[in-house]
């Protein structure tokens, strides 16, 4: 709520002032970041001081208290409207009262409050010509929509990559991460995801302790970073830890199937990945290298991966497959019950919970079971096709699995779900309305996946966002988009987070027939819509680029951003309709793991090929000619836009950018250069026809990559601290897996040999 107050309250440079508050770690840290945005914008010095009779019997009408509910003095510093803050976010929520009589007041029920208060009040303060400051008469009393609000960090979803790490070394990379969790505190972005898959706490030299560092700063600005890592399933290739198996006896007693997902690639050996819940051995491997790794590092939160089951039908499926030993613990064969398997996987969380939250390091004061928030994911982590009646078996089970559960920092995981089929109310209200049924109420947040993640499409900037209203009844929205070369992504994330319903740029017109819905998701991930109000010079990427790159830099940039091709990309499903910049260099249009396109339409060299495969083929060629042409664009754009930053840190990210795009450029014409040598070597090693063409073809192609391998060195010349290789890592994979395939048909075109099809595991 905001009132507008009575005339501008002014103070010239060369004036001070005093801020008064408590000593508390992050008050103290909101005041000092108040006084240099004082001394550097309006060169008005401000004094801090502790908050007291004295001091307040003194306070100019210049003078700014920040103070909480636990100051007696709180409630009579404000008018009586005024002097409340309630709703199930209120802990987070802010007052600020400005008038030209008393002082400026920051009231909050919390630390974390007063951060958001400062975090808003430095927006509000304005500076014409650096000639001191202009504060508006103002009374604003704010609270968030979700109490968890977060953008990913890594290049793809959970899995990992960083996406700031540019291989320039460890102190550069902490700095750089300081700086961004200022930009993270200043935009009320409090969730993270920052690293995984695994619990390795090795995986790198001087990890544990660069990541404790970098908790600790987070904590001080109220942002959790969260690691991914599996509970049970283990199936990624990436993952940095232990994967366990299911044992008679450890460390090297016989394998044995239980609990598992009979669909997942592998069959029954997904049955065999950690899967059991009755082995008390298993567990407390389990419970140790979780509570390793988080006294090492104090994380912010976790994301603990287990089975990966979405549907019901295939819970319904597999939790019968369970081990004699699962099977007598727990004997109901029902997915929703106590003695089932919701009562199982309720015990299993609290176990692993159990054994964190027993961390604590009064060095740095850090508590586990109030520090640590514990994503548990899956099974069941649910697909927002399901229709009406999946939805409400899911419901089901998670207000019995939340009945059981003790621990109260357990959130519950889901991806994103939007309307009921039927058209009657939210899903994720509907299921807040189920799970407060049970005494403990159990928080849930959803990971989703929206567009520019690198999954659905790589499209630097999506509206979708400003659907978050949709989202109501969820504790946690976790995008999983924004990383670190989607910054104007992770304000437009954190504009939604805040409030859905009221942005001042762009509000949604609400749907309430399904299909609707639906079509206008899909347009908005897509890119197909763009909201003039958020992408039209003037809105709000223009904003957002100027308050991250500066008001010279900054509409250049919006330029890059707003970079979009026309050509469709047919096969690909509703979600991928155009090329776009490749922003990361690692995208879902290249040959990277399973859930990237080539793998997921059977594009690549062996025998069979279905006649989908060649439309798709023929497709993305065309599109990554486009995005080859759209990147060197974006790269000419961005470098000019580094000439004008406001400070050598913004520059060089600037640049980085710039460059990234320019190297993705090649490597998107490098992609067109491999599919098309691949279908003339596919026809020719088929019909004998051509082979010699074929083969020089192939050849060029390979001389073609040896050169983009070159350039990405130069790129990066030092070694990355991330051990996926950060962005740079992952398109040598692209490239190196390029080369592979360039390879095998050199050597079916001259041997007339197709090579065996490597294994692959469910990621």
């Amino acid at each position: 709520m905001r009132l507008l107050r009575g005339l501008p309250k002014r103070v010239q440079t060369g004036t001070s002032c005093r801020i008064m508050a408590s000593a508390e770690p992050r008050v103290a840290f909101a005041v000092e970041a108040l006084q240099r945005h004082l001394a550097d914008r309006a060169t008005v010095q401000a004094h801090s001081l502790a908050l007291s009779d004295e001091a307040l019997r003194d306070a100019a009408p210049t003078d700014i208290v920040l103070c909480a509910d636990s100051d007696p003095r709180a409630t009579a510093l404000l008018p009586e409207p005024l002097r409340t803050l309630d709703g199930p976010n209120a802990e987070q929520g802010y007052v600020i009262h400005s008038d030209n009589r008393t002082p400026v007041v920051l009231y909050a029920r919390s630390s974390v409050g007063l951060l958001h208060a400062v975090a808003t009040l430095l927006q509000l303060i304005e500076s014409p010509d650096r000639d001191g400051y202009e504060l508006p008469g103002i009374s604003i009393r704010d609270c968030p929509a979700f109490a968890i609000r977060g953008n990913n960090w890594n290049l793809f979803g959970e899995i990992g990559g960083w996406s700031y790490d540019r291989g320039d070394g460890r102190e550069a990379y902490e700095q750089r991460i300081v700086r961004k969790l200022d930009l993270c505190w200043q935009h009320k972005i409090n969730l993270v995801i920052f690293d995984g898959l695994g619990w390795n706490t090795d995986r790198s030299p001087g990890y544990a302790p660069m990541m404790q560092r970098l908790n600790q700063a987070a904590r001080l600005r109220g942002v959790r970073l969260l690691y991914s890592g599996y509970g049970s399933g283990y199936g990624a290739r990436c993952n940095s830890g232990e994967s366990f198996r299911n044992r008679s006896h450890y460390p090297d007693g016989p394998v044995y199937p239980c609990f598992g997902c009979p669909t997942a690639d592998g069959g029954d050996i997904a049955r065999t990945m950690g899967s059991c819940l009755s082995n008390p051995d298993l567990l407390q491997l389990k419970q140790r290298e979780l509570t390793e790794f988080v006294q090492r590092v104090e994380p912010g939160a976790l994301y603990i991966h287990n089975l990966d089951i979405s549907h019901i039908s295939e819970a319904l499926i597999a939790w019968p497959l369970r081990c004699p030993a699962c099977r007598k613990r727990w004997p109901n064969d029902a997915i929703a019950a106590p003695d089932g398997m919701a009562g199982a996987y309720a015990w299993f969380y609290d176990a692993l919970a159990d054994a964190i939250n027993q961390v604590v390091n009064p060095a740095s004061d850090y508590h586990a079971d109030r520090d640590c928030l514990l994503f548990m994911v899956s099974p069941n982590y649910s697909s927002y096709d399901a229709d009406d009646r999946e939805w409400q078996a899911h419901c089901d089970y998670f207000e019995v699995l939340s009945g059981e559960l003790r621990n109260r920092n357990i959130v519950l995981g889901l991806r994103e779900q939007f309307c009921n089929q039927d058209g009657v109310g939210g899903r994720y209200a509907q299921l807040r309305q189920h799970l407060d049924r049970a005494e403990r109420g159990t928080a849930f947040g959803g990971f989703c996946f929206l567009g520019g993640d690198g999954y659905y499409n790589n499209l630097p900037f999506v509206a979708t966002p400003a659907l978050a209203g949709c989202f109501a009844g969820a504790d946690a929205i976790v995008h999983a988009s924004g990383n670190g070369l989607h910054e104007p992504q992770q304000l437009l994330n954190a504009e939604y987070g805040w409030n859905p319903r009221g942005s001042a740029f762009h509000i949604e017109k609400a749907q309430t027939d399904h299909a609707a819905f639906m079509r206008r998701y899909w347009r908005l991930l897509s890119g197909r819509a763009r909201p003039a109000k958020l992408f039209a010079p003037g809105g709000f990427l223009d904003q957002a680029c100027c308050r991250l790159y500066g008001e010279k830099a900054g509409p250049r940039m919006a330029e890059v951003y707003r970079l979009s091709g026309s050509r469709p990309i047919q096969g690909l499903g509703p979600c991928f309709h155009r090329a776009s910049v490749l922003l990361p260099l690692w995208n879902t249009l290249l040959p990277t793991g399973r859930f990237s396109t080539f793998r997921r339409n059977g594009v690549e060299w062996k025998r069979e090929l279905a006649p989908a495969v060649w439309r798709a083929m023929r497709s993305l060629r065309n599109a990554s000619v486009e995005m080859s042409g759209l990147n060197r664009k974006g790269a000419r754009l961005a470098a000019r836009a580094a000439r004008d930053a406001p400070s050598p840190a913004v520059q060089a990210d600037i640049a980085w950018l710039a460059t990234s795009l320019s190297v993705g450029g090649r490597l998107a014409g490098c992609v067109a250069a491999y599919l098309a040598a691949f279908e003339r070597a596919y026809r020719a090693a088929s019909t004998g026809a051509g082979i010699e063409e074929a083969i020089l073809d192939v050849n060029r192609l390979r001389r073609r990559l040896s050169r983009q391998s070159s350039a990405m060195r130069k790129h990066m010349p030092g070694a990355p601290l991330d051990y996926l290789g950060g962005d740079v890592g992952f398109s040598r994979n692209v490239v190196t897996d390029l080369q592979r395939q360039a390879g095998d048909m050199a050597t079916t075109l001259t041997t007339g040999e197709w090579p065996p099809q490597p294994a692959s595991t469910w990621w």
